[in-house]
């Protein structure tokens, strides 16, 4: 289950990133955010590493859900609650990220008391 979870937040980083590529840029956020979403998953696979990637996932949760946040913020006091198509898709993107990511940290952390149970 942890992978497939997995997989979906590599997606949700991809999206994002082409989302804030093409408003922004390919800058340091694009970076950041792909690199997270590879080591998210490939750290499911090894089991050294799969305790750290449920931290990175959950990290970047965070921080998505405080961009999107701030991405509402930035909406409502701009005078109209209207975001264009590139914005709500980003935001979109971060959701995902943020429900992905604390989904995988929930997992990794019920494999982690599971595994020490036995």
């Amino acid at each position: 289950m942890n992978k497939i979870v997995a997989a979906l937040f590599t997606i949700s980083c991809f999206g994002t990133a082409a989302a804030s590529n093409s408003l922004l840029g390919a800058g340091m956020w694009f970076f950041i955010i792909v690199a997270a979403g590879i080591f998210v998953t490939a750290s499911q696979f090894h089991p050294w590493f799969r305790e750290l990637g449920g931290i990175a996932a959950s990290i970047l949760g965070m921080i998505s859900v405080l961009a999107v946040l701030l991405t509402l913020l930035a909406a409502t006091i701009g005078g109209s609650f209207e975001l264009g198509g590139s914005e709500a898709l980003l935001v979109f993107g971060f959701t995902m990220i943020a429900i992905f990511g604390f989904l995988l940290a929930r997992i990794n952390k019920k494999f982690k008391t599971y595994s020490s149970n036995q």
